[in-house]
């Protein structure tokens, strides 16, 4: 097929509206129909549109289908095409005047005639000589009265069809060639074939949708026909994927390719009998005679032989499974290709293929290909506002194109604000529909819609569900542990009507199973047209018990400690937070802490603290000042602030938090006992452990007194506790309550609970201070599996658990173990906490002790003083692990005998460790120990 330009396919465009009034005239002069077809056919063969079958009466598509399934037009197009074709290509400002000066300009009768039978003897088209026949009498004759026309032709065409040239080896064989790798060009489809959709020039992407559907429509030959399914919501594609397939591959089909209507039982029986005078051997007056039950079942019989057919079932939505299945052959030769909006054709019945999206890249090339002044970028946030839905393409691109004043930013904001109704104004200005389908994508989806009657109780409870799944994020997987959450009880028959309601729906083509079948998916578009549909108090009702759902749901997954499994929809959990947080209500609050909670479990600290930060504001402003939940944000939002190395923020939240908790809860409560916890942990982490440890202690005598000696809040208690008299150098103390917090958790959470993990790592640390690497290295090593399998590979915890085991090799001298863990940990610290958090420090530090180890100074140098700067910044200039950068960085000057700017830093890690730690600290006395050999070496000790 010739390509031709934008400006060519504009102008051949202009002829449409004239075309359209002669042919309401035509009605009543049939000879002019043959000429008007020519026209049509030329503008459809440029533009790329089937004009035929969108623009000619319905009186006239019995012949015009005849016309349109055969080459016949086609070869006259060429063969008259000089003049029609530069008639149409030009821009002109009269289409009135000029076309009748076009239908002068076309050959006689006679001319048509002789070309008529000069093309059907030299192709060797015998069958296309009926329709020879069955329009030369038309333009002889001029007959006006349809009736007769309708007769004429059934005389002219009674004759019984020929069969076809072609052996069934050689269609067997044939069909034996159809490729399944590679997607063959449009070609001719064999002359008895039936199909009224022209092939899309504008056909991008589903490459792998047509192969999929070779492999399955080329299987099974002579065995058990196995229909294949295409599926999806209104205004995917799937008639158009059925057309394309149509027309690329129905050439390897000898006996023809079928297009049938099954949008209703009329339709079907209709179409399926307009295929008898091609598929049976009946000859068509007799055919025509018989019942129409006998000539179904002729159909039928003939569907059933051995002769390799497509039978294309389009819209099979509303038919019931044993009336669609009652007329599909099962075995023989014949293939069946359905289109539904429905999904749900499971079983070893059907093959289905849902139908997604256009991806990304074919979105910005179809509407490229639409309209050609849409650079790339353009194209793109078109795509992107659209979400890839091709009937909505397919408005814009053609919109833009009409209308070529149009802007592209105004009509991209418009789409924006008013996406639906702009659509709207997109379909009603484009003519043309590559399927004849409505270019109303609100129509569209309201025919999903008006399946469900509610005044049925099943169809009532599919429209609540929908609701609900309307206040979710569009697009993405709606996962069924939310749907699950969102049931109002327990009760079996609750259970029982929420599977009934999303089968419901997904019959109907308004939602789509996620590809893993995680879940299910609403479309963007669909979401505006659901919430624009439905009533405001329905949608309400939803949104309240949807984030009830989440706010339970993110709660539960908190409290079992395993954030893992939140990620499935932390899109869904997200969103859910952006439209609560406008709102600004308690219940908001309560959405907003527990997301954000579980945002910091998993590690993302930085999407978490909007969160707590919006809900301590909430709270702040619904509630009073000392609420018990105003607490729990203040607290919250600290402990994050800690986590992010801001202790500046965190100190006065925690103190606060914990007021209000002694206030009211009292002095002994649980929740008091937290307060306490993370109070003492944010001193332990300023060094200020003489601030820290009367805190841990009355924490651990309240949860042991409340909670009980083996509750995992006793085991925090205690790991605390530990942790301090560890950084203390008193392991004695530290052994026996590291011991007991892992005999807890082992006990009461599992062997595979992130707490666990911690619990053995702190072990190990202490296992390895004491010199016993032996004990220390199975925990390490059973520490880090358990955060990667629980937590995930760039889990900040894993990083340290992966610094820690690091650090265990290196005191082994197993550096080259050690070097690639360091550097995993730090790439985790930097990309997940940011380059200047005190954990990313720590790998920084740790890093730049084993190159100085290696004597790779160079390497070391920086890595030193970048952790360093980190520490002094966030930490403070007096922090223990400031004095540790010091000491450190003083060591490799000192290794390096660069002692004068070595002096300086182990002078003042000294003074830091004296002041903070005390004189007999075990890292006092190391830096001391330090200060002094270079003393000596300086000549300057004893």
């Amino acid at each position: 097929m010739p390509k031709y330009t934008k400006q060519q396919q504009e102008n051949a465009k202009q002829w449409l509206p004239t075309l359209q009034k002669h042919l309401q005239n035509a009605v009543s002069m049939p000879a002019n129909w043959l000429r008007l077809c020519l026209i049509a056919a030329a503008i459809g063969q440029v533009i790329g549109m089937d004009v035929l079958s969108v623009y000619f009466p319905t009186q006239a598509m019995a012949m015009i289908n005849l016309l349109a399934s055969s080459s016949i037009l086609a070869r006259l197009v060429n063969l008259l095409g000089g003049n029609l074709l530069a008639s149409l290509l030009e821009q002109t400002a009269n289409p009135d005047e000029k076309f009748e000066q076009l239908l002068a300009s076309l050959a006689t009768p006679a001319q048509i005639e002789t070309i008529f039978e000069e093309t059907l003897q030299e192709a060797g088209l015998l069958t296309e000589r009926q329709f020879y026949h069955a329009f030369i009498p038309l333009l002889r004759e001029n007959r006006q009265d349809h009736a007769e026309i309708t007769r004429l032709l059934q005389e002219i065409l009674a004759q019984k069809p020929l069969p076809p040239t072609i052996s069934l080896p050689e269609a067997l064989a044939r069909l034996q060639e159809m490729p399944t790798e590679h997607t063959p060009p449009v070609s001719p489809l064999p002359s008895q074939s039936r199909i009224t959709i022209a092939a899309n020039q504008h056909f991008v992407g589903r490459e792998d949708e047509l192969h999929t559907l070779a492999k399955l429509l080329k299987a099974g030959q002579n065995a058990v026909i196995v229909p294949a399914v295409v599926s999806g919501a209104g205004g995917i594609g799937k008639t158009q994927l059925a057309a394309e397939f149509a027309h690329r591959y129905g050439t390897y089909f000898a006996g023809g390719v079928y297009w049938v209507s099954a949008e209703s039982q009329a339709s079907l029986t209709t179409d399926l009998s307009d295929c008898g005078g091609m598929v049976t051997d009946i000859s068509r007056p007799a055919f025509d005679a018989l019942p129409q039950p006998e000539r179904l079942q002729a159909v039928k019989t003939a569907l059933h032989s051995e002769l390799p057919r497509l039978l294309v079932l389009d819209n099979a939505d509303h038919l019931s499974l044993p009336n669609l299945q009652a007329h599909l052959p099962h075995t023989g030769g014949c293939r069946v290709l359905l289109t539904s909006r429905n999904e749900v054709w499971g079983g070893s019945n059907f093959q289905p293929i849902q139908l997604a999206t256009l991806t990304r890249p074919a979105s910005v090339q179809l509407l490229q290909a639409l309209c050609a002044r849409l650079n790339h970028t353009e194209a793109d946030s078109i795509a992107a506002e659209l979400d890839d839905f091709p009937l909505a393409l397919h408005l814009a691109g053609s919109y833009l194109a009409n209308n070529p004043m149009a802007g592209v930013s105004r009509f991209l904001q418009r789409l924006q604000s008013e996406k639906l109704t702009m659509l709207a104004v997109a379909g009603s200005a484009t003519p043309l529909s590559p399927t004849r389908h409505s270019l109303d994508v609100r129509a569209t989806f309201a025919l999903s819609l008006e399946q469900l009657d509610a005044s049925q109780p099943r169809d009532l409870n599919a429209l609540a569900w929908l609701a609900r799944c309307a206040c979710c994020a569009p697009g993405e997987t709606i996962p069924e542990q939310l749907l699950r959450a969102a049931i109002q009880t327990k009760a079996e028959e609750d259970e029982e009507l929420f599977h009934q309601a999303i089968l419901r729906l997904r019959q109907v083509g308004l939602l789509t199973a996620d590809e893993q079948g995680a879940g299910v998916r609403l479309h963007r578009l669909l979401k505006d047209f659901v919430q624009a549909a439905l009533a405001a108090e329905a949608l309400h009702s939803a949104q309240s018990v949807v984030e009830s759902a989440a706010i339970s749901l993110a709660n539960a997954q908190n409290k079992a400690g395993y954030p893992a499994a939140g990620r499935g929809w932390r899109g869904q959990l997200l969103y859910l937070c952006a439209s609560a947080a406008e709102r600004g209500d308690a219940r908001a609050a309560v959405l907003l802490n527990n997301a954000g909670f579980a945002l910091q479990m998993d590690g993302d600290y930085l999407s978490a603290l909007p969160l707590f930060q919006r809900a301590l504001a909430i709270r702040e402003k619904v509630l009073r000042a000392e609420h018990p939940d105003t607490a729990t944000s203040l607290n919250n939002l600290a402990f994050l602030y800690d986590r992010l190395g801001q202790s500046a923020q965190a100190l006065p939240l925690f103190q606060r938090a914990l007021a209000i908790r002694e206030k009211v809860l009292g002095a002994e409560h649980p929740t008091t006992a937290l307060s306490l916890n993370n109070l003492a942990g944010l001193y332990y982490s300023q060094g200020q452990s003489a601030q820290a440890l009367p805190l841990f202690q009355q924490a651990l005598a309240i949860n042991e007194k409340v909670l009980g000696a083996e509750h995992p809040a006793t085991a925090a208690s205690l790991n605390n506790l530990a942790g301090l008299y560890y950084s203390q150098g008193q392991y004695a103390q530290a052994l026996p309550l590291f011991q007991r917090a892992l005999a807890i958790s082992e006990k009461v959470l599992g062997a595979e609970h992130p707490a666990t993990a911690q619990s053995l790592n702190n072990l190990a640390l202490l296992y390895r201070n004491l010199g016993q690497s032996a004990q220390a290295l199975p925990l390490f090593q059973q520490a880090l599996a358990i955060h990667e399998k629980v937590l995930g590979a760039e889990h900040p915890t894993t990083a340290t658990c992966l610094n820690n085991l690091a650090g265990l090799y290196e005191s082994q001298g197993q550096s080259a173990q050690a070097l690639p863990l360091y550097q995993r940990a730090l790439a985790i610290s930097e990309n997940v906490l940011g380059a200047e958090h005190p954990t990313t420090a720590t790998s920084l530090n740790n890093l730049a002790g084993l190159y100085r180890s290696l004597g790779q100074y160079a390497q070391a140098l920086p890595l030193f003083q970048r952790a360093l700067a980190i520490r002094e910044k966030v930490l403070g200039a007096e922090h223990p692990d400031t004095a540790q950068s010091l000491n450190n960085l003083a060591g490799l000057y000192d290794s390096q005998g660069q002692y004068a700017q070595a002096l300086p830093l182990y002078q003042r890690a000294l003074a830091i460790l004296e002041k903070t730690l005390g004189t007999h600290h075990p890292n006092t006395k190391t830096v001391r120990g330090n200060l002094e050999g270079l003393l000596r070496q300086m000549g300057q000790g004893e």
